[in-house]
């Protein structure tokens, strides 16, 4: 990874020269890179420092509104997504704040192919956010932070070709699939910033977050477009058994027509510098472990689809084993522009691996109100060779007060 180990060089010579700088004309450090996305969904990337929330306002409230356009394939069957992420934040006083958040997705599903009898595609995903932040002191934060997606059902379609029956040539067939699912998980996190306002001030991040994601994966429908009639999904079955390549991994689980439980433990580490008080470089790195065997969860972006947002950082078709990204933020007065690149391996073997890219471009209107609009796009080659991509929009506004 390449780009990864040019922007590691580039953090090790900058706090090389840390000294130097640190030791220059102090000059006026205006917002850091927390502050500056103090309204930008705080909750997902785990616990902010509490002096960007307590900068002289008891509370913040946020709303986004998005949607997430992936290319649908055999292995990834899902359809456009709706996102409305509603966040707030209430202060306790000078040291302790709460953190609030409520995602709703609305998945319209990889439709129905004409002239199947499939009834419907799609279904809809909520995500309950709670946190508690504590500031020790002028340098150290420290926080926890609990996400809860209940279960809920999705439908989608796939495709993909094959001989079945008395059919001498290779020919369409459709599969309906049910993906029921819940989430859970833990964060903990500590934050160091140095705090204060040199030419060069520093923001160091670790968070241990652990999850358990249930899923139930089932064919509850087959329809062979060769005969234009449908089929029982043993039949499928049967020729996946003797055909894994054409069927993919990800069906031949979900034919299983049983329970997946995937637990996982995913230790981030990052690193921010403020230079000269208005540019913001952040490195962070992402090291996943898994209890049980990744590979065995199925359609791993249908189970995990709805609980993202769409100016995010994308959906992984697999489960990841690193990820690495690489932040610039630049601050032109009341107006912002961050841009961003990520790229990660997958655990399972055969995905290879994934990266991306995006832009947010946010304008203050006043001390208590901002808007900003996001933009992000994702590359993925899956197990079968099909190149696709997916692709984020969303816009957003807060006040604090």
């Amino acid at each position: 990874m390449p780009s990864l180990r040019a922007a590691a060089a580039a953090a090790v010579a900058l706090f090389a020269i840390s000294p130097a700088l640190r030791a220059a004309e102090p000059v006026d450090a205006g917002v850091s890179v927390a502050d500056d996305d103090e309204l930008d969904s705080p909750l997902v990337s785990g616990p902010a420092t509490a002096a960007a929330k307590n900068a002289g306002a008891s509370a913040a409230i946020s709303e986004e509104i998005g949607t997430i356009q992936p290319d649908s394939t055999a292995q990834n069957p899902v359809g456009a997504t709706f996102t409305n992420n509603l966040t707030g934040i209430i202060n306790l006083g000078d040291h302790w704040s709460i953190d609030l958040g409520f995602l709703l997705s609305l998945e319209k599903g990889s439709p129905p192919p004409s002239g199947s009898n499939f009834k419907d595609s799609g279904g809809h995903v909520s995500l309950f956010t709670l946190g508690a932040d504590w500031d020790s002191g002028d340098h150290w934060s420290f926080g926890l932070l609990t996400d809860l997606s209940p279960k809920s059902t999705t439908n989608s379609s796939t495709t993909l070709n094959t001989q079945m029956g008395n059919n001498a040539t290779t020919t369409p067939t459709d599969a309906r699939l049910g993906v029921t699912s819940s989430d859970l998980d833990l964060q903990a996190g500590a934050s160091y910033d140095t705090n204060g306002e040199s030419n060069l001030e520093w923001l160091f991040t670790g968070n241990l977050m652990g999850g358990h994601l249930a899923t139930n994966q089932q064919v509850t429908a087959v329809y062979d477009r060769a005969t234009m009639r449908d089929l029982d999904a043993a039949q499928l079955r049967a020729y996946c058994a003797t055909h894994p390549k054409p069927c993919g991994k990800s069906l031949n689980s979900a034919l299983q027509d049983r329970d997946y439980h995937l637990d996982s433990l995913k230790l981030d580490l990052g690193g921010t510098a403020t230079i000269f008080g208005s540019t913001d470089i952040a490195l962070t790195g992402d090291v996943y472990l898994y209890a049980q065997d990744p590979s065995e969860v199925g359609y791993f972006n249908v189970a995990t689809s709805g609980r993202a947002l769409a100016g995010g950082a994308g959906i992984p078709i697999a489960p990841l084993r690193a990820n690495g990204r690489l932040d610039l933020v630049h601050r032109f007065g009341d107006l912002s522009v961050k841009v961003w690149g990520s790229v990660g391996e997958y655990a399972v073997a055969g995905d290879g691996t994934t990266y991306g890219s995006g832009i947010k471009v946010q304008y203050k209107f006043t001390r208590t109100f901002r808007m900003w609009l996001t933009g992000n796009v994702q590359h993925d080659v899956d197990d079968t060779g099909n190149n696709f991509s997916t692709r984020g929009l969303s816009m957003g506004g807060g006040f604090r007060f």
